[in-house]
Formats: C-alpha cells, sequence, structure tokens
C-alpha cells in the first residue's frame, strides 16, 4: 500500500512508472499486490508517505483518514483514497475492511498547514503510542483503534517544547517530520554490529579483508536479509557506494544510532 504522489513524484523515481515500481517491488520484497492511493493531507512533506495516511491494523483491515469537512483541503483528497481502499482487495482477494478514522481539527505553525493524523501512530510492545491532539476527535480516534488493536493499550503522548516545558501537541514537531511512526523505525545496534563482525571474520579468513564495494554490499546485503527487511531494501540501492569494509562499518554503526527511515 502506498501514494502515487511518493513513489511516482519526480523527486524520487523520475525514470519509473507504476508498472516499473510493481516489478522492483516485487523482486525486492516478494509483492505481487499492490493498493495505489492518490495523495497525502496538506503540509506533508514527505509527499504523501502512506503510513499518515491508511494503515493496516490486522490481516485485510485497514484504518484510513477521512475529513468530514467538505470545505477543508484534504476533504477531497483523502475521500477519494477512501473510494479507492473501499475498491480494493487483500493479497488473498477478499474486499478490505475499512475504517475511517477521524481528522484533527486543522493545525497551523507560523502560517503552514501541519500534516496532523491519527493514522501516524507507532505499534511497540505491549502499546500503541497514538498522536492526540485535545480535540474532541481524539475520543472517537481512539476508539476506532480500540476496536482493532487487540490488548494494546493506547498512550496520548506529551511531547516537550524547546524551553523545557511540556504540552500535549507543538505543531513544529510535525512540521520536521517528526511523527511517530517515522522517529520510531529501528534496527538494533547489536543486530547490525553482528554483521559487521561476520563479514570481517570472514575476510580474515580468505585473506582478502580489502575488498570491491560490490562485493561487501552482496555480503551486507545477505546477512541484512535475514535480520531486518526495510534495512536490506535500504542498502539494496546504495551498496556500490562502499569502497572497503571499514567504510561499510562505519555506515552501519551510523544507522544503528540514527534508525532507518
Amino acid at each position: 500500500m502506498t501514494t502515487e504522489q511518493c513513489l511516482l513524484n519526480k523527486n524520487r523515481n523520475p525514470h519509473l512508472g507504476k508498472k516499473e515500481i510493481e516489478n522492483f517491488l516485487n523482486n525486492y520484497l516478494g509483492v505481487n499486490n499492490f493498493i495505489w492511493l492518490k495523495c497525502g493531507i496538506l503540509g506533508d512533506d514527505t509527499d504523501g508517505h502512506i503510513d499518515d495516511l491508511a494503515r493496516f491494523v490486522a490481516p485485510g483491515v485497514v484504518v484510513a483518514c477521512a475529513e468530514d469537512d467538505p470545505h477543508d483541503p484534504n476533504h477531497a483528497a483523502l475521500a477519494d483514497n477512501l473510494r479507492r481502499l473501499r475498491g480494493a482487495r487483500d493479497a488473498a482477494g477478499k474486499p478490505l475492511e475499512v475504517a475511517p478514522l477521524p481528522m484533527p481539527p486543522p493545525l497551523h505553525w507560523r502560517g503552514e498547514r501541519c500534516p496532523a493524523s491519527y493514522v501516524n501512530f507507532y505499534l511497540a510492545n505491549g502499546a500503541a503510542l497514538v498522536p492526540v491532539f485535545g480535540a474532541a476527535q481524539d475520543a472517537r480516534a481512539l476508539a476506532v483503534l480500540g476496536v482493532f488493536i487487540v490488548k494494546i493499550e493506547e498512550i496520548p503522548i506529551t511531547v516537550v517544547k524547546r524551553d523545557g516545558s511540556t504540552e500535549l501537541f507543538h505543531p513544529e514537531k510535525l512540521l520536521r517530520g517528526l511523527t511517530r511512526a517515522c522517529t520510531k523505525r529501528r534496527v538494533p545496534v547489536e543486530r547490525l554490529q553482528g554483521v559487521v563482525n561476520d563479514i570481517e571474520r570472514e575476510l580474515r579468513e580468505e585473506a582478502a579483508y580489502d575488498v570491491s564495494s560490490e562485493r561487501v554490499g552482496k555480503m551486507a546485503l545477505e546477512r541484512l536479509r535475514q535480520i531486518d527487511l526495510v534495512a536490506y531494501v535500504r542498502f539494496a540501492s546504495v551498496y556500490r557506494q562502499f569502497e572497503s569494509v571499514e567504510e561499510f562499518k562505519r555506515e552501519l554503526e551510523q544507522l544503528g544510532k540514527e534508525g532507518i527511515r
């Protein structure tokens, strides 16, 4: 599930059409069923990332943004997304169950519309971290999520402002892309270090510590395929940039610190 605004954007894949992108996703991820929504919400500087619009919460079940106000700029685009979802089918060929999530009221920061959404929650161990905005829509959104996220507690999040005080919501976080799902996708650094150690040991045994960047990349991909699919896809596109194992090691260590987007 993705958006045309994101993957077909000229700043991302200018040389690829929808069919070519589907072929790549099939080759790398084994995906053979695709659900294309049109675009994201106003103010989204990620060009319509899907995790701010629609999320699977169970097999064949999707929660998606819905704007009730026909005069809101997001209304038409979100209505189109809902129409597409209701006409889509899951990997088993069954119609999706679509549960609309309300949009919070419009939030602005320094004249800019914030990409605020309840869909951008993060599933942790034993909890769902759900952004709330001190609005009447908070309770409705949590009630919808509570139907599908069984035995998980929804936790409203208080954020810390620059002056050290706290409040329920700070729009600057959204304008800088620091939404919940984007800031919490990480690969444990211990696993990444294990990849580095395995590669170094094998290369020492072969007396070939200095190897081509392509060979380092292929060895890395083989390990990462077994550890984390997000890391695998990221390195699949950049591994030829590495000139040595040391450079690859530094990249993995940095990746463990910053997380994978």
